[in-house]
């Protein structure tokens, strides 16, 4: 299968706002490295008919499981339990949780200020990241607008502390609901490693 294209920052890099001051000044808010980034290449028509069991049932000499190898995949995996899932505390969750937070909202409320006093006039920096001027489609080009905006953004956020109180804030707030959920994230926990325990195991067997 194709290699996957390593994104080009953190998962959490920028989860409370624009954080690099030299990535602004020269991006603005977007992120060319995801909206300009080339379509991955389709599979060889062998590895796709091996991978979905469309073509013959040989090849290279070696019979083409039933349905395919994704087919056989999720066959070896099957034994292994299912994933529920838990909401209550996904990480989207304590982070919209935690936007709504008084203390949070009071940072926001001063680095709106900040922003004000750069003549950027937005309420949190969310709206900042959303003006549809700067919305990072690939045909988007980044003006000098965008980049000042940008720039103020993270400087206003260092001013009022605005990272270290939403993630403190954040932080908060998962702790508690992992206390109340404590034997429901132990089962998820089970449940994630089973199917990557057998995942291990898979291509150490004979013949693999």
């Amino acid at each position: 299968m194709p290699d996957a294209v390593s994104p080009p920052f953190g998962q959490n890099t920028r989860r409370y706002g624009l954080a690099d001051e030299s990535r602004a000044r020269r991006l603005g808010y977007s992120t060319p490295e995801i909206s300009k980034r080339p379509a991955r290449p389709g599979l060889p028509a062998k590895a796709r008919q091996a991978a979905w069991g469309e073509g013959p049932a040989r090849l290279h000499g070696r019979d083409v499981p039933d349905g395919g190898c994704v087919a056989e995949a999720a066959r070896t995996l099957r034994s292994a339990p299912r994933r529920a899932g838990i909401s209550p505390i996904g990480s989207l969750t304590t982070l919209e949780m935690s936007a709504k937070d008084r203390r949070v909202g009071a940072a926001f409320a001063r680095w709106s200020a900040c922003m004000k006093r750069a003549g950027r006039f937005y309420a949190n920096p969310r709206d900042a990241t959303r003006d549809r001027r700067f919305l990072d489609r690939p045909e988007h080009r980044v003006g000098p607008l965008e980049t000042a905006t940008a720039v103020a953004d993270v400087h206003c956020e260092r001013e009022v502390r605005l990272v270290d109180v939403w993630a403190g804030v954040e932080a908060a707030h998962q702790k508690r609901a992992i206390a109340r959920n404590r034997p429901a994230l132990d089962a998820e926990r089970q449940a994630r490693d089973a199917p990557l325990k057998k995942a291990t195991e898979v291509p150490a067997r004979p013949g693999r």
